[in-house]
């Protein structure tokens, strides 16, 4: 279950209620040192979904081309499930920015066993609306629902209706987390509720649940801010285990758990992924191979001393801080100090008494 442009802080912030219930209640695994690979939503997916690197759509290799960019050849983490003879499940608020479908073709083919995009883009156009909220990227509400408690419902749905099969379900809700920061104010009690309800249901005893985002706030006055520049970078997954799993896989579990305070990234949760649908937690034999630079299985030890570059984080989006002796010669530091000189210098300018500054080489 994934919700658009959440980071950990602004989960803890403004979702108090559902972290609680996530971390305490269900005993969830909060990796604390996940950091995403790329800008928005798509490269961001791309790698937790299919394990492949693309800043843009444009830069995956297995997407067509012609007639817009489609992902029915893509290996999307549901066709492993899938061959594994698993019920496959995709669902989506906000389907105009799906999350294969923005500023792309999506597939021309039905990609999962249970899809609702026919389903929401109908709703939208019937009883879509903002209940006076104002503008949004994503619609909020559908009739007297918000969008995301539609999604939370239909997964309900699906996993009672699978209840005695095994299933993959991968939901997705954007309406009222996309564009702002509080918006996840609004979805907290909601998630709280689905959360409580598949616990009540008895879903969690058979159910592996990632509870994730793929990105912090992108824009805005607090993106602006030190603290919005890291926020947006880090963005939370929490994993919930049956107690059974928990018992009966100690050392998977006890991996998982030392992992929270490591580095870890999207091609971790694909070949996590793997290694769940290849049950590979029970023998390491099994497990998915590591991608080069990229992804490790979160059922072994990440390495304390691993790098944004071995986790497949460019260097822009590395939040990791650590500092060190430079060659005053460098290129990359005279270019910073020339722009943050000529900064200065522009605003001195407004003091007649102030000398323009240089730099001592």
């Amino acid at each position: 279950m994934g919700t658009d442009a959440v980071s950990r802080g602004n989960l803890r912030r403004h979702m108090p209620q559902t972290f609680k219930y996530l971390t305490k209640d269900l005993r969830g695994i909060d990796l604390q040192g996940y950091n995403k690979v790329g800008d928005n939503t798509d490269p961001n997916l791309t790698a937790m979904l299919m394990g492949q690197h693309g800043h843009t759509h444009h830069n995956v290799s297995c997407v067509s081309k012609t007639g817009g960019a489609r992902y029915d050849d893509c290996p999307i983490i549901w066709k492993h499930f899938d061959k594994k003879g698993y019920v496959t499940a995709f669902g989506e608020d906000a389907p105009w920015m799906g999350v294969f479908h923005y500023q792309k073709a999506g597939f021309c083919k039905q990609p999962t066993d249970y899809y609702n995009r026919p389903y929401f883009y109908a709703s939208e156009t019937q009883i879509g609306h903002n209940d006076g909220a104002g503008g949004s990227n994503g619609i909020l509400c559908q009739g007297g629902k918000l969008s995301s408690e539609v999604i939370h419902s239909y997964s309900l749905k699906i996993a009672e209706h699978l209840r005695d099969m095994p299933y993959f379900g991968f939901y997705w809700t954007a309406s009222a987390t996309h564009d702002y920061l509080d918006g996840a104010t609004v979805v907290d009690k909601p998630h709280l509720k689905y959360l409580k309800r598949l616990k009540k249901k008895g879903y969690l005893e058979h159910t592996i649940l990632f509870f994730i985002s793929d990105h912090g706030l992108r824009w805005g006055d607090f993106r602006s801010t030190y603290a919005g520049m890291l926020e947006e970078r880090l963005p939370y997954v929490i994993m919930v285990f049956p107690e059974w799993f928990t018992q009966k896989y100690p050392q998977a579990i006890a991996n998982l758990r030392s992992n929270t305070r490591r580095l870890t990234s999207n091609f971790d949760i694909y070949v996590t992924l793997l290694d769940i649908v290849n049950q590979a937690y029970a023998d390491p034999a099994k497990s998915a191979p590591v991608i080069p630079q990229r992804g490790l299985s979160l059922f072994k030890l990440v390495p304390a001393n691993r790098t944004c570059e071995d986790a497949g984080v460019p260097e822009h989006y590395c939040a990791c801080e650590h500092t060190r002796e430079v060659d005053p010669s460098n290129p990359k530091l005279l270019e910073a100090a020339k722009e943050t000189l000529k900064d200065i210098n522009t605003g001195l300018l407004r003091f007649k008494q102030c000398a323009q500054l240089s730099i001592n080489k």
